[in-house]
């Protein structure tokens, strides 16, 4: 059973006894998804396949993105942080300095950037866009102007530049099992009557720095809307809809200075069964 799904419609092949589909009444220039599935004799079916995806992407990522947050962190640098956008593909943003002196971005993976070598007490502006990995490479428009001054004097206290990046570096999925015979690694489950109450649940180890803030961000690289965005909790759960799709995840961490991490290892969310050695009586 092939099935497609497009921006307002959900149309199926019916069960067929060949493995091969070919689908009609489709447009040229719109991008379609496309999954299967199989039964047997006895009415027993598989779950749904990883969806797939054909056409032309003429869609650009949503919602346009803006800067969120913009901040001096010394004399000669500036962070900035843009909301995060969705799309069917993997996104892109880009930063640009529209006033003298600053530096762009150039295309990054994650929605947030730090220009360096900047000179005190002036003002700059920046403002951001992003663009989808289709073949049709869609991009929003820019967003509005964000301005921010470099203070005159060396932010206090600042007896020396910290440098370093939470521990452990790279991150690391926490492997330990909770009371109920589970680790930290993706899990997917069910958790709702309906075939799109399918989540996903993650734990990272707790990372540990000089300052008092560190934030964890999950990515989902198969499908970037599902990411959390940048939290202070090591655990992020999300809807994905439907199940056995097979979204990938990694996790980092930064500072309250924006000492980054590496990446972690990259994680495929399945339906991970619990050691049930150790899992808690009744839970």
């Amino acid at each position: 059973l092939f099935e497609r799904i497009g921006d307002n419609e959900t149309q199926n092949s019916g069960w067929l006894t060949s493995p091969n589909y070919t689908d009609s009444g489709i447009s040229l220039d719109m991008e379609y998804g496309y999954r299967v599935k199989t039964r047997d004799g006895a009415g027993n079916e598989t779950d749904w396949s990883k969806l797939r995806y054909a056409g032309i992407d003429t869609t650009p990522p949503a919602p346009a993105p803006y800067i969120e947050s913009i901040v001096a962190n010394s004399r000669t640098s500036v962070t900035m942080i843009s909301i995060t956008v969705n799309d069917r593909n993997p996104v892109e943003y880009y930063f640009e300095a529209v006033t003298e002196g600053g530096h762009d971005s150039g295309w990054l993976e994650d929605p947030n950037y730090t220009d360096t070598g900047l000179d005190p007490n002036t003002e700059y502006g920046y403002r951001v866009k992003a663009r989808d990995l289709s073949v049709n490479i869609n991009e929003t428009e820019w967003s509005a102007i964000s301005y921010v001054t470099t203070p005159y004097e060396t932010i206090t206290p600042e007896p020396e530049e910290d440098l370093t990046a939470p521990t452990p570096d790279p991150m690391q999925w926490n492997t330990e099992e909770d009371p109920n015979g589970y680790t930290g690694l993706p899990r997917e489950y069910k958790d709702g009557n309906s075939s799109f109450d399918y989540w996903v649940t993650m734990t990272a180890i707790e990372a540990t720095d000089d300052s008092e803030i560190v934030e964890y961000y999950f990515w989902c690289t198969s499908e970037s809307g599902f990411s959390s965005g940048w939290i202070t909790n090591t655990t992020y759960t999300v809807q994905v809809g439907r199940g056995g799709q097979g979204h990938t995840f990694r996790v980092k961490a930064r500072d309250a200075l924006y000492n980054e991490t590496e990446w972690s290892i990259e994680e495929v969310a399945e339906q991970r069964e619990p050691n049930t050695n150790n899992a808690a009586v009744g839970q």
